[in-house]
């Protein structure tokens, strides 16, 4: 059987890859999977030190004493988050005991959280070094792995929101878009996208039934069980008031008669009106694009703006060619300034006007960034030529390329010399799934024949 390697083609794409194949390279799977253990281990450590709380503070360690109560959450005593992660909570709290078991099974289970969104990010990147630059060693995931129970969520969006829509597993992206929205609120943003890109209205309809069963499944024991306990999540939430150093929160401080019933209609009514003109505008554009807008459009109108949510958009970074690094790195230090500066007078150990102040000016810059970062990403797509939505069992040049495991440019001209079989539409190449998932087991296996036969 002839090889694919016996195409100078396949020689150009195996050059790089086969001159590390001695040894592990520093984006090799295992060593970034071994270095977002470290981080990970290291925030873990980082919440747990002997400094003031207001450095070290962490929502996980403070929900051990709500953790071990009597009871049963949703059921006996209510919790501030969805379903899941009050289980999550709850569960931790139940093996580890101690405080410090539970923070231990806590650490652990976002451990491998990580390590799974890690892993797929990995399988996704077209440029492997992006994974360090933006998510393995971003700040904000030193600071904030342990810091809440985001990466649990992200665990679900990463499979669902990005590896699985690539597959175009348009069912199994809804069913774990809706257990995110059981964990964290902001999945349920990437189903009118999903559904937007998806062909025949039967499917369509599938998508929603299947993400409303999903949500039915996991809520509805508890809500018939203790309806009021259930609902506490919503309710708290509507209920609350903008967070300090949320954009709200700084309006609420200089215009304290924006009361909190007001203040929820703007955001929803801004939100709203941004979030269905962007996905109308760009309804033919990159799937993913529109989920890191969405996002972004989330943050920008949301009353609640706690600093973990950075985290939320270190995969589009990885995964997008907005990736510009002194705009990430940019909001990367506002964020933590934020931080650090309101933390003291959250928590009671300062009351110091300019540090507030000067937590404002940073929530201000913060704001700015991402309204610019917003900027780029409707920007990029713009400059996107016309993205057809792909019929059933096809895919794009970028996603074959994802599963292939080389840059888009190479599958372009495998395309182009007919080594890979696709059809040209709106100017883009459409390649059959099951073409490109042949080409890249026999592209694998190509690449482990020595050098000798592959020159054959």
């Amino acid at each position: 059987m002839t090889t694919l390697n016996s195409s100078s083609t396949s020689k150009g794409i195996h050059a790089k890859k086969n001159a590390s194949s001695n040894g592990l390279s520093a984006t090799s799977l295992p060593v970034i999977l071994f270095v977002i253990a470290i981080v990970v281990v290291l925030s873990a450590v980082f919440h747990k030190l002997p400094w003031p709380w207001s450095i070290v503070y962490s929502d996980i360690v403070g929900f051990y004493q709500v953790a071990i109560q009597p009871g049963i959450f949703y059921i006996n005593k209510p919790v501030e988050y969805p379903v899941i992660t009050g289980l999550f909570i709850q569960f931790a709290g139940i093996v580890g005991k101690t405080p410090l078991g539970y923070y231990l099974v806590s650490s652990l289970l976002i451990l491998v959280s990580a390590l799974g969104s890690t892993y797929l990010l990995y399988r996704m990147a077209p440029d492997k070094s992006t994974i360090y630059r933006y998510w393995v060693l971003a700040p904000s995931m030193l600071i904030f792995a342990v810091y809440n129970w985001d990466l649990f969520a992200i665990l679900f969006v990463t499979l669902a929101a990005f590896f699985l829509v690539a597959k175009h597993k348009n069912y199994l992206v809804s069913a774990l878009l809706s257990l995110g929205l059981s964990i964290k609120l902001y999945p349920a943003m990437y189903l009118l996208p999903l559904i937007g890109k998806t062909k025949t209205l039967s499917s369509r309809v599938k998508i929603v039934w299947i993400f409303g069963l999903m949500f039915v499944v996991v809520n509805l024991p508890f809500a018939i069980i203790n309806f009021q306990g259930w609902y506490y999540f919503f309710s708290f939430n509507n209920q609350r008031l903008p967070n300090p150093d949320s954009i709200w929160g700084v309006f609420h401080y200089y215009l304290p008669q924006l009361n909190v019933i007001t203040i929820n209609i703007l955001s929803l009514l801004i939100f709203a009106f941004t979030y269905f003109a962007v996905l109308w505008r760009y309804r033919n554009k990159s799937i993913l694009k529109l989920f890191f807008a969405s996002t972004l459009i989330f943050l920008l109108c949301n009353k609640v703006f706690s600093p973990q949510y950075m985290l939320w958009i270190l995969p589009f970074f990885v995964l997008t060619p907005v990736n510009n690094k002194g705009l990430f790195y940019s909001l990367e230090i506002c964020n933590l300034a934020v931080l650090f500066t309101i933390l003291p007078i959250v928590l009671g150990s300062s009351h110091n006007e300019s540090l507030l102040f000067s937590s404002q000016i940073f929530v201000i810059l913060r704001h700015g960034l991402l309204i610019y970062l917003l900027f780029c990403v409707l920007r990029s797509m713009r400059e996107e030529k016309l993205a057809p939505v792909l019929e059933d069992g096809y895919l794009s040049v970028l996603e074959a390329s994802k599963i292939i495991g080389v840059r888009p440019g190479a599958v372009k001209r495998l395309c182009k010399e007919g080594k890979l079989p696709a059809k040209m539409e709106h100017n883009t190449w459409l390649i059959s799934s099951d073409n490109v998932h042949s080409f890249a087991k026999e592209y694998e296996e190509s690449r482990k024949q020595p050098p000798s036969s592959q020159a054959k």
